[in-house]
């Protein structure tokens, strides 16, 4: 039996939780979302997710939440926004990953469940590395 990959996705936009949670439901994943803070920080304590989905402006609304998400249970936390500015990625280094539109990268989306994120970026480096070369 494969265990079931439990995701939650954090944020105030319902179209975008929608979209997510659909995706995330098609790669056979346990989902979990939520726009409240307080629910959120409640499933990441019982239910441990394997990757936690932040919307960037949800935790610019609710500055804190990306440190106390890791200070709770020890997981990969995605950044992700339609834009994100130079500021942005200064400021959220401590994400594991900050994605720009992340439901128009369902492929690399998918390779969350298989890698880690350093083996993911070292990958898109080699795979950049070979397509300049």
């Amino acid at each position: 039996m494969v265990l079931q990959k439990k995701v939650l996705i954090i944020d105030n936009d319902t179209i975008m939780r929608n979209r997510l949670s659909s995706l995330f439901s098609d790669m056979g994943c346990k989902v979990f979302e939520y726009d409240n803070i307080v629910l959120a920080e409640s499933i990441i304590k019982i239910f441990k997710p394997e990757i936690v989905f932040l919307a960037l402006a949800f935790d610019k609304t609710s500055p804190g939440l990306l440190s106390r998400i890791k200070e709770i249970h020890r997981c990969t936390v995605i950044l992700f926004s339609d834009v994100i500015t130079k500021k942005d990625i200064i400021s959220y280094y401590t994400a594991d990953e900050i994605l720009v539109n992340p439901c128009s990268q369902t492929d690399r989306l998918k390779l969350y469940f298989d890698k880690t994120v350093s083996e993911i970026r070292k990958d898109f480096v080699n795979d950049f590395a070979s397509f300049a070369s």
